[in-house]
């Protein structure tokens, strides 16, 4: 069955104060809507207090689609929408029927529902190949939700093939919402396959749950970054709580990637968590908050999402830079711009010696130039170790590393070098 609707576009558009109606029948008072249509782009449109009238479970929402096929959803701010029923009033939405669609570079904030779902709905199209990327979520959830959910309706329905990576996701308490979770599989109907989380920052504040997975629900979480700004660190995966990363990452295999590890559990260092407030009318670039400051253990510890994965990579970042500056990607929205400090026209190499290479364990390195930093990186992209330096020598332990060829990123004072060791 094809659509009736092809390459609709919606652009610099405004939807607010659509408040519906208390139709106990049907979904009232949404902001933007797509569905029934192949083809299309809602970007640069802000859509705020939408649906508080309305009491349908399922909907409303700020800005979202179902039952359609390749639709870019970006650059738009959806805050402050509503619902009076125990469902929704969603920032964005993937919905029922959805395939090859993206939501990429938006900013969700304060809204009743999730800041970002992707779901099926009873009866509908397959769901199919969707991606969740590069996106900011502030305090969504206030009373449905989570800042990032999934959900699946019927039991034969389909439901495959969800990928949500480089997003920045920051959640405090809400009082009206006790299932709060950066990250969430809602407990309805099982059956997602191939659901994957990568690069994203998860930040909560009071003892929210970081992850929140049921018992039969499937997730796979690599290269991540969590952090509990109490230092409450919980998750909650198959129906069992975890404390710490390394207790989750040895009882499930998240957070590892060909037996290497992955993920990290630490303060990732941005700006104004919490104060990001509303742009409207200012475009999303406009956002001063939740962008990396310098030293964050975010910065070059990405995978490489289309070496590993070949998942499709963005070319730039929340704000329009690129996506890749420094020696890797960055993890969450933001890639820090990785600019030379140096005065010369010409970067000068210093001459780096590494002995003994090949090796079986201690390295001892000297450059003629000084060392701040020296990480080890897997063929694949995948960051082994990290030791700080502040000199022309360095000792590094290569000891427990499996047999290959490996990457070494010396980071000097104005640029970063690259040379390959053998451990065997």
């Amino acid at each position: 069955m094809g659509y009736p609707h092809k390459n609709v576009t919606i652009t610099n558009c405004i939807s607010y104060n659509n408040s519906g109606i208390a139709d106990p029948n049907a979904i009232r008072g949404n902001g933007i809507v797509l569905s029934n249509t192949d083809g299309g782009l809602i970007e640069n449109c802000k859509a705020f207090q939408n649906g508080e009238n309305n009491v349908h479970c399922g909907g409303p929402g700020g800005i979202w689609v179902y039952d359609a096929k390749g639709i870019i959803i970006q650059y738009n701010e959806s805050y402050s929408n509503r619902s009076s029923s125990k469902c929704d009033g969603l920032g964005f939405d993937l919905d029922g029927g959805s395939i090859n669609c993206i939501m990429q570079y938006n900013y969700s904030h304060d809204n009743d529902g999730g800041g970002y779902l992707m779901g099926q709905m009873e009866n509908g199209r397959p769901w199919k190949n969707n991606v969740c990327r590069y996106n900011i979520s502030q305090n969504d959830g206030r009373h449905n939700a989570a800042a990032i959910t999934l959900f699946k309706e019927g039991t034969f329905t389909i439901m495959d093939s969800c990928f949500v990576y480089n997003n920045t996701i920051y959640l405090e308490p809400a009082p009206n919402n006790d299932g709060e979770a950066a990250c969430k599989i809602t407990q309805w109907y099982t059956g997602m396959t191939n659901v994957k989380f990568y690069n994203n920052i998860f930040i909560t504040k009071g003892g929210i749950q970081l992850i929140d997975v049921p018992e039969g629900y499937f997730g796979s979480f690599a290269g991540n970054l969590y952090w509990s700004t109490e230092g409450t660190f919980l998750i909650n995966y198959q129906g069992k709580n975890y404390s710490s990363l390394s207790a989750w990452r040895t009882a499930t295999g998240n957070e590892m990637v060909n037996n290497f590890i992955t993920g990290k559990n630490d303060d990732p260092l941005i700006s104004q968590i919490g104060l990001g407030g509303t742009l409207n009318p200012r475009p999303t670039s406009s956002l001063t908050a939740y962008q990396l400051l310098p030293g964050s253990p975010a910065i070059d510890a990405g995978l490489d999402l289309s070496v590993l994965f070949n998942l499709p990579a963005s070319t730039r970042d929340f704000w329009g830079k690129p996506s890749l500056s420094g020696s890797a990607f960055d993890i969450g929205a933001d890639e820090k711009l990785i600019v030379s400090r140096s005065n010369n026209t010409q970067q000068q190499n210093a001459e780096i010696s590494i002995f003994p290479n090949p090796t079986t364990g201690i390295l001892l390195i000297e450059s003629t130039g000084i060392m701040k930093k020296i990480e080890i990186f897997s063929p694949n992209g995948i960051q082994l170790k990290s030791l700080p330096v502040n000199d022309k020598r360095a000792v590094m332990d290569c000891t427990g590393i499996s047999k290959g060829i490996y990457i070494l990123h010396f980071f000097l004072q104005d640029h970063i070098q690259t040379n390959k060791i053998i451990i065997n």
